[in-house]
């Protein structure tokens, strides 16, 4: 989960680990990018900005970009349209 706390699943809940799904592509011409769930912040902003792109997202560099159980993310990368 999300939390540093600890609360971020409950007692007997279930944590799948998405770490090995960190591929990102950059797509410099369309100005996307489309990444698996398993990378991170840190990852994805250093793929991104080799391109001169941006975007909102998480504080903590180490933190998974999205939780695809949850809901669904679109990342919105400055100077593009959705």
């Amino acid at each position: 989960g999300y939390s540093a706390a600890g609360n971020g699943v409950c007692d007997g809940g279930l944590v799948l680990d998405l770490s090995e799904m960190n591929g990102i592509r950059v797509d410099p011409i369309k100005r996307t990018a489309r990444a698996e769930p398993g990378l991170t912040w840190a990852e994805f902003d250093r793929e991104t900005q080799a391109f001169g792109l941006a975007t909102t997202g998480g504080v903590v560099s180490t933190t998974g970009i999205r939780n695809p159980l949850r809901h669904s993310t679109e990342l919105v990368l400055r100077n593009t349209t959705i």
